[in-house]
C-alpha cells in the first residue's frame, strides 16, 4: 500500500475543503437559524421584551459555540481564523474611523427601551458580535480564500449582505431590506479587510458587538437624526473600506 501525503496549502490562513462553497454556505446559516430559532422559541412562549432578548442571546451563545468547536476542530490554527493578537493598527488608522461610527450610532439612536431589557441587549449584542465574526469573518473568509484574497473578502461580504434578506419576516418595507443589504455588505467588506490587514477578528469582534449594542438599545428607529447619521457612516466606511482596500494583498497567500 502507498503512502498517502496530505499536502496542505502553503497559506496557513486559506482553509482547504473538497467543497468549499456547499462548507461556506453551510456554515454561514448557523447564525441565522440559531438566531431564528431564539425569536421563534421566545415567540411560542409568550416571553416579554426583556425575556425575548435574553433567550435570543443564548441562542446566538449556543451558535458561536458551536461556530468556536468548528473553528478549534479545523486543522489550522486558530490563529489562522483571526483567533490572535492585531498586528498593523497603524495601516488600519488605528481604528479610529469604527469609532466614529459607533459614536454617530450612540448619538442617533438613544435608549428606547426599558432599563431593565438593557443587560440581555448588551449579552446579545456581545454574543452576536463573537458569532457573526468567527463565523463569517473567520471560517466563510478563510474557506474563500483559496479563490484570492480580494475575492474571499468580496464574497464573504455577499454572503452576510444577503442573509439579511431574512429580516423580511420583520414587517420592514422593501427599501428598507434593500438599505439594509446594502449597509450589512459594506460593512462585511469593511470588517473582513479588517482580519485581512491586522490578521486578527477582534477589532471587527469588538467594532461589531459595539455597533449593536446601541443600534438594539434605540429600537432600531427611523428618524431623520438617525438618516443622516446612517449616511454618515455609509461616507466613512466606504472611505475607510477603500484604505484597507489598498493595503490589502491580493492571493490566496495574502
Amino acid at each position: 500500500m502507498s503512502a498517502v501525503t496530505l499536502v496542505r496549502p502553503a497559506d496557513s490562513s486559506v482553509w482547504s475543503l473538497r467543497h468549499p462553497w456547499i462548507a461556506a454556505i453551510g456554515l454561514s446559516l448557523i447564525p441565522l437559524v440559531f438566531t431564528a430559532g431564539g425569536f421563534a422559541v421566545a415567540q411560542i412562549t409568550g416571553e416579554s421584551e426583556a425575556g425575548t432578548y435574553a433567550i435570543v442571546a443564548a441562542s446566538v451563545t449556543v451558535s458561536a459555540l458551536i461556530a468556536f468547536l468548528v473553528t478549534w476542530r479545523a486543522r489550522l490554527p486558530l490563529s489562522a481564523f483571526g483567533l490572535r493578537t492585531p498586528r498593523a493598527a497603524s495601516s488600519a488608522l488605528w481604528w479610529l474611523p469604527l469609532v466614529i461610527v459607533i459614536a454617530l450610532v450612540f448619538v442617533a439612536s438613544g435608549v428606547a427601551v426599558p432599563l431593565g431589557v438593557v443587560p440581555a441587549i448588551v449579552w446579545l449584542a456581545v454574543a452576536v458580535g463573537f458569532n457573526e465574526e468567527l463565523v463569517y469573518r473567520g471560517l466563510v473568509l478563510a474557506i474563500l480564500r483559496r479563490y484570492g484574497t480580494r475575492r474571499a473578502v468580496v464574497f464573504s461580504a455577499l454572503i452576510f449582505g444577503v442573509l439579511h434578506l431574512a429580516n423580511i419576516g420583520a414587517g420592514k418595507s422593501a427599501g428598507y431590506l434593500v438599505l439594509q443589504v446594502m449597509f450589512a455588505a459594506l460593512f462585511g467588506v469593511v470588517t473582513a479587510e479588517l482580519v485581512v490587514v491586522t490578521g486578527s477578528l477582534w477589532p471587527g469582534i469588538l467594532f461589531h458587538a459595539a455597533f449593536d449594542a446601541p443600534s438594539y438599545l434605540g429600537g432600531d428607529a427611523v428618524s431623520p437624526t438617525a438618516l443622516i447619521s446612517l449616511a454618515v457612516q455609509v461616507v466613512l466606511l466606504a472611505s475607510y473600506a477603500w484604505w484597507l482596500w489598498t493595503r490589502m494583498p491580493d492571493g490566496a497567500a495574502a
